[in-house]
């Protein structure tokens, strides 16, 4: 069983290709802009205007401003394509009843359950994030050329800052996916349970807990709780010392434990 891992994982990247679609169609079009962008400012504008250059400090948008800007737009796009994989991926195989099929192979519960966990939590994050520290040099190679002054607006080409830049972003997507942990989790569970809409049992429970609380009690807690529990991590430092953070390590272990048992079940035959 040493090649079972990357054997499912190739299986959940073949099923559903816009897995790792998403983020290259994101990054081409991106670059397609870019280069737009270039043309259309080279031509009409004959590039940065100098009067508005002058001020700005040194540097005024740097590295680590374009990179983050970059790996957001890219991010924020597998975050939805994510999310609709983990509401899917345990409710289709049984929808279509290809269940029977892998249940007859050599796999346990255990197995693959943590390999669609592991694609959306590891595989498609670095994915996207390899894709993002292509990209970026791309984009900025083509704004350089094409347009006098991008290099003095942004500070001109640094390695080292581009590099730190890169183990800000990376140190933030690692907690950052910590953070989601018991989210994911939790779509999983939605995915296993349902019989009808995974989407709607995700969200059912906050939105019936968030009204009661607001009617009852006059409070917002479960909304906080939800929209904390959906923002990215920004200081990775800080993050890894929330007691939070740990406990949602825990919870999310404990709501794949019952998404493996009820998936050994739950195959509606």
């Amino acid at each position: 069983m040493k090649g079972v891992y990357p054997t499912l994982v190739r299986r959940e990247l073949w099923e559903h290709r816009w897995l790792w679609l998403a983020p290259l169609v994101t990054a081409g079009i991106l670059i397609v802009m870019t280069v737009f962008g270039v043309v259309m400012a080279s031509s009409h504008l004959g590039g940065f205007n100098a009067a508005w250059m002058r001020r700005l400090p040194d540097g005024a948008i740097g590295m680590r401003f374009g990179l983050v800007g970059l790996t957001t737009q890219l991010f924020s796009i597998a975050a939805l394509v994510v999310t609709f994989y983990l509401l899917d991926c345990l409710y289709a195989e049984r929808k279509d009843r290809s269940i029977l099929f892998w249940k007859s192979l050599p796999v346990s519960d255990f197995q693959t359950v943590l390999s669609k966990y592991g694609v959306a939590m590891v595989v498609l994050p670095v994915g996207t994030f390899l894709v993002a520290t292509i990209t970026y040099p791309l984009t900025y190679a083509i704004s350089a050329v094409g347009l006098p002054g991008f290099t003095q607006l942004t500070g001109g080409w640094d390695s080292g800052a581009w590099l730190a830049a890169e183990g800000y972003v990376l140190a933030g997507l690692v907690a950052t996916m910590l953070w989601y942990a018991p989210l994911f989790a939790w779509f999983m569970l939605a995915s296993v349970i349902s019989s009808r809409s995974p989407y709607l049992i995700a969200s059912l429970p906050v939105v019936v807990l968030g009204v009661c609380e607001g009617l009852l009690l006059h409070s917002g807690y479960v909304w906080r709780f939800a929209g904390s529990r959906l923002l990215p991590v920004v200081n990775a430092s800080e993050a890894v010392m929330r007691p939070s953070l740990w406990i949602g390590l825990a919870v999310a272990a404990g709501m794949l434990y019952i998404v493996m048992r009820l998936r050994r079940y739950r195959d509606d035959t």
